[in-house]
């Protein structure tokens, strides 16, 4: 499990730094989402995060569209299953 992580650790792999990074950790063994936008196809007009999901809206720069991408991750126990979809309905 990574509670916390330094985007030192993404440059390892994005050495020319062109990817803006956006993660949220995972709870317990399960969970964590991470994406990365490449930041020459696509503006990032604003993002947002929650427990469960990552909200972003781009531009795709070539196609000259706009696009409002929501990354999912809900854990398949019935333990938080309440809280999931009380975030998923607020987005």
């Amino acid at each position: 499990m990574i509670e916390n992580c330094e985007t030192s650790l993404f440059r390892k792999f994005d050495t020319h730094r062109d990817y803006l990074w956006e993660w949220i950790p995972s709870k317990g063994r399960s969970g964590g989402i991470l994406v990365g936008i490449n930041l020459h196809k696509y503006d990032v007009g604003s993002f947002k995060k929650g427990d469960y999901m990552i909200q972003l809206n781009l531009w795709d720069k070539e196609n000259k569209f706009k696009w409002n991408i929501l990354v999912v991750y809900g854990a398949a126990q019935e333990e938080n299953k309440c809280e999931f979809l009380c975030e998923l309905s607020r987005f």
